[in-house]
Order: structure tokens, then sequence, then C-alpha cells
């Protein structure tokens, strides 16, 4: 029996030295630039791509997208508190008001709400609308279409992924929001860095 027993202490050293990098790979949940995580990152910036909410066959699309806000790790997670997204150059892409802009007010162009955001793991980020959402209205333009028509409020959450060493964070076709209480899909993507120094922020 003892021998059978030595004979098991390399083994198990193995065995607990190859579970090493899962583990660690699984506690990864901190923001950071490179691969170093930092305490809090005021004024971070990102800009995305075209954007596409769907929601009953009802497509709003968005060319472009900023965002700026606070990221910071807190027990050990990353997470972003006070972040304010913009969306331009929104049209309607299907259904009786299609080709008509959109915007939060009749009177402007872009897009804006709020939302929280905290990495669920190693390469995953859910982000929260926060209260009270997105509104979408009709901005009177192109001629013919109405002016300040409802098209919605864009509530919930939704899980995007975001691949090791990159801080781009991709959504596709993501679901848990609504728009006016039907469930929408959300697809894009956005790059996040430091205002300082232009920075990737990446999980690590």
């Amino acid at each position: 029996m003892k021998k059978l027993m030595l004979g098991l202490v390399p083994l198990l050293a193995v065995a607990a030295f190859a579970a090493m990098p899962a583990m660690a790979a699984a506690s990864t949940t901190e923001y950071g630039t490179g691969t170093t995580p930092f305490t809090k990152a005021t004024e971070v910036t990102s800009k995305g791509t075209t954007f596409k909410l769907i929601a009953s066959g009802e497509e709003i699309e968005c060319k472009a997208l900023s965002d700026t806000g606070t990221d910071e790790n807190v027990s050990g997670v990353g997470k972003s508190t006070k972040e304010t997204l913009t969306f331009s150059e929104c049209k309607i892409n299907t259904g009786a008001l299609k080709g008509c802009e959109v915007a939060s007010t009749a009177t402007t162009k872009t897009i804006v709400g709020a939302i929280t955001n905290e990495v669920k793991s190693a390469t995953e980020v859910e982000i929260k609308v926060t209260a009270p959402g997105f509104a979408i209205v009709t901005t009177g333009s192109p001629a013919g279409c109405p002016k300040g028509t409802s098209v919605g409020t864009v509530e919930g959450h939704a899980t995007g992924k975001q691949a090791a060493g990159s801080n781009v964070l991709v959504f596709s076709a993501a679901t848990g929001l609504t728009l006016s209480g039907e469930a929408a899909t959300i697809t894009g993507e956005d790059a996040t860095v430091t205002k300082t120094g232009s920075k990737p922020v990446v999980i690590v």
C-alpha cells in the first residue's frame, strides 16, 4: 500500500498542474490593458460598426456608435457603472416606416441612452440598459416620413462575446433586450480604448 501511495503522488501532482491553466482562465474577469488589470480607467471611449436591432420583424439600423464611460475592477470583476451610448445615422429598414430616420427625439439626430456592463467570464460581457431606456422616434426625414412618431423604447440586457486579448465586444443576434415589451435581438460590435494613450481595454 505504501508503494502504491508513493506511486500516486507524482500522478496527482501532474494532474493538479494540468488543471491550473483552466482554473486561471475561469477566474479571468477583470478589465485591463495588455496583461495588467487596472483599478479604474476613466473616460474610456469606444467606437462601433453598424448595429441592428430587430423586434417583431422590424429592423432598426444605426451606422455608427460612440461610447464614453468609466471601467473599473470591483472585487476582481470588471464593471462599468457610468456609460453613455450614442447611436448615429439610424433608420428603419422594414415595415410601414421603412427608410425613415429615427433618433431619441424628433429634433435630434442620434439615439442616446445609458448602460452598465459587467464581465461575466473570460470571453463574455453583459450590458444592462439603465432606466428610462433608449427612446426611439421618427424625425420626419426624409420627406414623406412622419415626425415624432414613437417606434418604442429599448430596455433589458444583452451579452456579447470578447475574445481573449481583444478589445472588441461582439453581439451576434444577442437576446434579452425588448422594444416596447417585444423581444428584440441586437447585432454589432465596438472596440474600447482608454482615452489617455488609446490603450485597448481587454479582459485579463
